[in-house]
């Protein structure tokens, strides 16, 4: 199993690493796609519901303590970007919504193969936060009564945090579940994207560095053994005399033990002679 981390191409595999990775991409596709459409599901569902609460309970500028001055459910209408920016501009979110959702779905299916788990789950996220907000933005008739009409272009936005320093508020935007999601996919994205290109660096480096020393080592040991001969030939001289001198001395003693045997053959053959 790879690790979460572990990524391959634009996003991956090789993917720093939390958890085990599911086999996604290759042979596995429908694990890849199950992964991506449940995220892509699930972040819609949560941001919607609690929108739905939101609306159920509280009116347009209300707003409820949850932690002290710290956190608050403060219910308003954004017809901008994320976190309030560049409010009024509905127009030109409700048109570039759907192009920058169609270019996810793109770029999950065109690097199926080289996409890792963290980056195929961070990129479904922003897809699902994206989705709920055009939601908001187009069929917000059907949700609220404050409604303009078809295309109202604004979003339910409740989640209120007061950051402040020295009495100074540093955090005054007001943002949704899917505003979260949306900030949080592109940012573990942007991780993956770069613990990727810190592994590949590393890689390459590596390459070199074995590239460059290879031949350094190579002339190192042909020094070694051009400047030492009697390494190479104390084995053979060690083995080879012992070798040579053992049939030799084989073969004396056999004709040594030859040489005696016929001596007294030679002296009997005279001493019958003799007597006849």
């Amino acid at each position: 199993m790879r690790p979460l981390l572990d990524s391959g191409c634009p996003g991956a595999a090789d993917g720093g690493r939390w958890i085990p990775l599911l086999p996604l991409s290759g042979e596995h596709p429908m694990k890849y796609w199950l992964l991506c459409a449940g995220v892509a599901a699930l972040v819609p569902v949560l941001d919607q519901l609690t929108k739905y609460f939101v609306r159920t309970f509280l009116q347009v500028g209300e707003s409820v303590s949850v932690w002290g001055n710290f956190f608050r459910i403060h219910y308003i209408l954004n017809d901008g970007m994320a976190f309030g920016s560049f409010g009024g501009a509905r127009w030109v979110f409700m048109i570039f919504t759907p192009i920058a959702l169609a270019a996810i779905v793109y770029y999950l299916v065109r690097y199926r193969k080289n996409l890792s788990a963290l980056s195929a789950v961070s990129l479904s996220m922003v897809f699902g936060g994206g989705f709920s907000n055009m939601i908001d933005r187009i069929f917000f008739i059907h949700l609220d009564p404050t409604s303009k009409g078809l295309f109202d272009g604004r979003v339910v936005d409740f989640l209120d945090f007061n950051i402040s320093v020295g009495g100074h508020r540093l955090w005054n935007a007001v943002f949704n579940v899917a505003d979260a999601f949306v900030v949080v996919g592109v940012l573990l994205f942007l991780l993956d994207f770069i613990l990727k290109e810190a592994r590949s660096s590393k890689k390459k480096k590596e390459e070199a560095k074995i590239l460059q020393e290879g031949p350094e080592k190579f002339s190192a040991a042909e020094s070694a053994e051009a400047g030492n001969p009697e390494k190479t030939e104390n084995p053979a001289e060690a083995e080879s005399p012992e070798k040579a001198e053992n049939p030799t001395e084989a073969e004396s003693a056999e004709e040594s033990r030859s040489f005696d045997e016929s001596v007294p053959e030679t002296k009997n053959v005279e001493e019958r002679h003799d007597r006849t």
